[in-house]
């Protein structure tokens, strides 16, 4: 059995247009103030030169990191590469670990999709995105959401079946968990082993008939991987 999670301290940019929708779905009076306060809520000027360029400064509440320095680089998590601004440089103590000239989410999220264009093997395609999303889950989910129609098809179905079949000769990085009939018994205690609390969502699959290739066993975990960043980008899931 395999189990892969979805955390609820990753806001991905989909929430924040699923909750600007639901604001203007709930403001139903009519005056002109409730409609000025409206106005201003959504709608903002985003520079377009500067540290601030393309950034919105309608802040969401604070993630709360847990820790700092290299440990940030190397979490996917909370890894943004060269993004990070000058002030978070120095309250993470990454200062100094990162080339000096910052690249916005729009400038990285324009060669990623450079690289994946220039490839003509969807299986090429979906192993850059899933190298990004080891590396930096906020730019994957940027180009997922801002991309949806072209991607999809290159981490679900119909290239997820391929990427499946070859999932073992390329894992890199472990995702979710795997649950055996050797762990009957201690599955309950199991579950505590995994990192964090916050679970909001969990996507499980036996393995045994993965797109009608077979049985596919612990290389099955391809489709709780896709699954869930489909959910993630194209569902709101995870804020």
């Amino acid at each position: 059995m395999l189990l892969n999670f979805i955390h609820r301290c990753k806001r991905t940019p989909a929430v924040q247009r699923i909750q600007d929708t639901s604001f203007r779905s709930l403001s139903s009076k009519k005056d002109s103030k409730s409609e000025q306060f409206s106005s201003t809520f959504l709608t903002e000027d985003i520079p377009t030169s500067g540290e601030w360029a393309f950034c919105s400064r309608k802040f969401m509440s604070p993630l709360q990191v847990p820790v700092r320095g290299a440990d940030i680089l190397n979490n996917p998590l909370y890894n943004k590469g060269t993004a990070f601004k000058s002030g978070e440089r120095d309250r993470l103590r990454i200062r100094g670990l990162l080339p000096p000239r910052r690249a916005n989410m729009k400038l990285q999220k324009a060669r990623v999709l450079q690289a994946i264009r220039q490839e003509d093997s969807d299986i090429r395609k979906n192993i850059i995105l899933e190298d990004l999303h080891d590396r930096n889950e906020t730019l994957y989910h940027r180009v997922l959401v801002d991309h949806m129609e072209e991607m999809a098809p290159l981490i679900y179905t119909p290239t997820v079946g391929q990427a499946c079949k070859e999932f073992g000769m390329r894992f890199r990085r472990p995702r979710g968990m795997y649950f055996t009939p050797e762990d009957r018994g201690s599955m309950a205690a199991m579950v505590y082993n995994w990192p964090r609390k916050d679970v909001s969502v969990i996507c499980v699959t036996d393995g045994s008939r993965i797109l009608g290739l077979g049985d596919l066993g612990a290389n099955g975990m391809g489709i709780p991987i896709g699954k869930l960043s489909l959910y993630c980008a194209a569902g709101g899931i995870g804020k």
